[in-house]
C-alpha cells in the first residue's frame, strides 16, 4: 500500500512537471531515509518498553522512591 503510494508520488511528480527525475528521487530518498530514522526510534522505545517491563521497572522505582 505505502509503496503505490510512493509511486504515486513519484508518477505524479513527473507527470505534472513539478520535478524532475533527479529531484524526485533525491526526495523519495530523503523521505525514506526520514521515516527509516523515525521507525528505528519507534522499535528502540517499543523495544525499552519491553525490557523494563518484564524487568519489572516500575514496581522497583516505586519501591525505591517510597522508603525516601
Amino acid at each position: 500500500m505505502v509503496f503505490a503510494m510512493a509511486l504515486t508520488g513519484i508518477a505524479m511528480s513527473l507527470n505534472y512537471k513539478i520535478m524532475n527525475l533527479k529531484e524526485t528521487m533525491d526526495t523519495f530518498i530523503n523521505g525514506l531515509t526520514l521515516m527509516l530514522l523515525a521507525s528505528v526510534i519507534l522499535l528502540l522505545s517499543w523495544t525499552l518498553n519491553n525490557i523494563a517491563k518484564e524487568m519489572y521497572l516500575a514496581d522497583y522505582l516505586v519501591k525505591t522512591q517510597g522508603s525516601r
